[in-house]
């Protein structure tokens, strides 16, 4: 049971925030400082998997540059 009527569970706020978009999770940060540390944690959090996905594909590009073009260095071919 939340302690003041204003507190949601962490579950509860957490599935609610993954709706928002980034830049009303950004404005959100303004709110209150827990909902800084909050929102700032889903931010970073979704940055780092998109840099993860970027890493995965580009790393895919350079096999099949090397696999189609017989390259080994793909920045010469």
């Amino acid at each position: 049971m939340p302690s003041q009527s204003g507190d949601l569970p962490f579950v509860v706020l957490n599935k609610a925030l993954r709706l928002m978009s980034y830049q009303e999770l950004a404005r959100l940060r303004q709110v209150h400082p827990h909902w800084d540390e909050i929102c700032g944690q889903m931010l970073n959090s979704g940055y780092y998997q998109l840099i993860d996905k970027s890493d995965k594909l580009l790393m895919r590009l350079q096999r099949l540059v090397q696999k189609d073009l017989g390259c080994t260095d793909p920045t010469t071919c």
